[in-house]
């Protein structure tokens, strides 16, 4: 049992090493929320990325450049509002992906003024969150996610 830990442990090591891409949702100067993400590696490569919500859905594939990267919003060619919940997913050629969800409305779906300003995270080292709190009211696996920035416990300083 000891050694089945200790490879699954290993095994889950290795999928948090291979991620390549940093992201989170940040709200612009136009106080609509974004999801942005960077290239973390010197390396090109293809991605998907799958955006789901409860009334749209869209998918892209785009190339990444070294240290590039992109965003996601309402004044982008999807026109994304995002509101609490929206789930964005990139997705790499060998299969593995990686999933953020937007842990609030933007001011186009919730006129009441948004609160995370200032304590969104900034996709480089850690989180600028002022405290991880887990979302209590979704399911089970989003408990692993900060409700305001909605980045894992694990981002936080």
């Amino acid at each position: 049992m000891k050694h089945f830990g200790i490879m699954l442990s290993m095994m889950f090591m290795c999928l948090i090493a291979s991620a390549q891409m940093v992201g989170g949702f940040q709200q612009g100067n136009d106080g609509h929320i974004y999801f942005v993400a960077n290239n973390q590696t010197g390396a090109t490569f293809n991605i998907q990325i799958v955006a789901a919500s409860t009334d749209r859905n869209n998918s892209e594939t785009k190339t990444m450049t070294p240290n590039g990267g992109f965003y996601l919003g309402p004044t982008t060619p999807w026109r994304w509002y995002w509101k609490r919940g929206d789930k964005i997913s990139v997705v790499y050629a060998n299969g593995q992906s990686q999933t953020w969800v937007c842990p609030q409305s933007d001011s186009a779906y919730n006129r009441s003024n948004v609160t995370f300003r200032g304590k969104h995270c900034t996709g480089t080292v850690g989180c600028s969150c002022s405290g991880f709190s887990p979302i209590t009211n979704g399911d089970v696996w989003q408990q692993a996610y900060c409700k305001h920035c909605g980045h894992k416990k694990s981002c936080h300083k």
